[in-house]
């Protein structure tokens, strides 16, 4: 991790844990503490019996620096499988949520934005070739999203959310450089506890 990053995170860090010196008094009131994350799984197939399997895990901490607005990180986990192989990446970056309405209420509507640093690692071999090729990936992923909390109870609610990803990929494999831009969108759902 960029020292620059490290240097400018933990100063901010401490700033936000001393200013959780006044009680909190709803989900997302300054001071509370957000951990959740949201999981994905699909299996796709076609005519030719080739099966695809993809796994994805995001985990999320965030922390109210006031009411309404999380400060926080992302750590992305991903596998996927095919019939040639299969890659395994990670990722982390800090993100940004504003949720809207005050007070207890059963349902917050926000917006967010998030900058993260992503790294793939894929292997894979041909029928006519049974040597193993590796590739990596080195990416920034630039995304917003948009949706809702919906509180269960008092500090836990489900989540879902529709986002728009903006990749940017460095790819090496065998000595060569590429790079490749895409762009993503979806849906996904999750689990966050409110801390206070």
């Amino acid at each position: 991790m960029p020292r620059s990053f490290l240097l400018a995170v933990v100063p901010l860090s401490l700033c936000i844990l001393q200013s959780t010196a006044r009680a909190q008094s709803f989900a997302v009131d300054r001071g509370v503490w957000q951990i959740g994350g949201s999981a994905s799984f699909s299996s796709s197939g076609g005519d030719s019996g080739e099966r695809t399997t993809a796994l994805s895990l995001a985990p999320r901490l965030g922390f109210f620096v006031f009411p309404g607005l999380a400060l926080g990180a992302m750590l992305p986990l991903h596998y996927v499988s095919e019939s040639l192989g299969h890659s395994t990446g990670y990722g982390v970056g800090p993100e940004l949520t504003y949720y809207f309405g005050r007070g207890s209420r059963r349902l917050y509507p926000y917006v967010g934005v998030s900058a993260l640093l992503q790294w793939t690692t894929q292997k894979y071999s041909y029928p006519d070739d049974p040597t193993t090729r590796t590739s990596t990936f080195r990416g920034q992923v630039y995304e917003a999203n948009a949706g809702a909390a919906a509180l269960l109870a008092r500090n836990v609610a489900v989540t879902g959310e529709a986002f728009y990803e903006d990749r940017h990929d460095r790819y090496s494999s065998t000595g060569s450089t590429s790079r490749v831009a895409r762009d993503s969108y979806g849906v996904r759902f999750g689990v966050t506890v409110f801390v206070y």
